[in-house]
């Protein structure tokens, strides 16, 4: 019994295809309308355009990663499916690894749904993209979607739904505006300002992983640094859900 693809089959709808490629197409319409001023920095062009596109989908799709996730851990375990598949040789960290792999798939098939309306934009619009470039900053973006997945995944299993879904919000929340917030209290300066400043690399970088995907998309990616910092968060991040996994899968039935 392939426990993934009937995790998928449950939870992923036509309804849904529908739902998220009109939402990607009204991002895509909204942004065309959009133009984004900064002190000396002109950002009307395509930097503003597709910049604006990156950001609120990059914010959409985590929060719905989040959504589609939320206490689908509790769910399971709340069944009688655990026990019958350890009957038949599937021990429960292996069922917990195939829920969350249906889970980031479901994530991933709705984050590349609200590109749809970017895909078409760019074939109308023919802005000056290189096909590799773009296709690089979608598998960030996609990078990006996992990171929440992870997050998410280990919050489901310390937390229950309810509680899991908030902390899950508040932390897609801070990721997006982490590189504000870092600005803000940089201009403050002092003490507090400084241990703040480290306690937001706890949260995810969601919004250097725009940053990222949009300088691919448009051909003026060079921060290597950036790029590193962000992949080793996710390696962090990833043995933590081990651990944790590990320490609390053991004390499930």
């Amino acid at each position: 019994m392939n426990l993934t693809k009937l995790h998928i089959k449950e939870n992923l709808n036509k309804s849904s295809f529908i739902i998220f490629a009109i939402i990607g197409l009204i991002i895509t319409f909204l942004a065309r309308g959009m133009e984004v001023t900064a002190p000396g920095v002109n950002t009307s062009g395509d930097i503003g355009k597709y910049g604006i596109q990156w950001t609120i989908i990059t914010l959409i799709s985590s929060l719905a990663a989040v959504t589609l996730s939320t206490g689908s851990f509790k769910k399971y375990l709340a069944s009688d499916l655990p026990d019958i598949l350890r009957v038949h040789g599937l021990n429960l960290q292996k069922q917990i690894s195939q829920i969350f792999k249906a889970d980031v798939f479901i994530s991933m098939v709705m984050a590349v749904l609200l590109l749809i309306g970017m895909f078409i934009n760019i074939i109308v619009e023919r802005p000056q993209i290189s096909l590799l470039g773009f296709l690089i900053a979608i598998l960030i973006y996609l990078l990006t979607i996992f990171v929440v997945n992870v997050i998410m995944g280990i919050l489901n299993l310390i937390f229950n739904p309810a509680a899991g879904s908030l902390f899950g919000i508040f932390f897609v929340i801070v990721g997006v505006l982490r590189g504000l917030l870092t600005f803000i209290l940089e201009m403050q300066g002092g003490l507090i300002a400084e241990v703040m400043i480290k306690i937001l690399y706890i949260f995810p970088p969601i919004d250097d992983f725009g940053k990222i995907a949009r300088d691919l998309f448009l051909g003026e990616f060079t921060n290597i640094r950036l790029l590193g910092q962000c992949l080793l968060y996710v390696w962090i991040l990833i043995g933590l859900y081990y651990l944790v996994k590990k320490w609390k899968v053991g004390n499930e039935k």
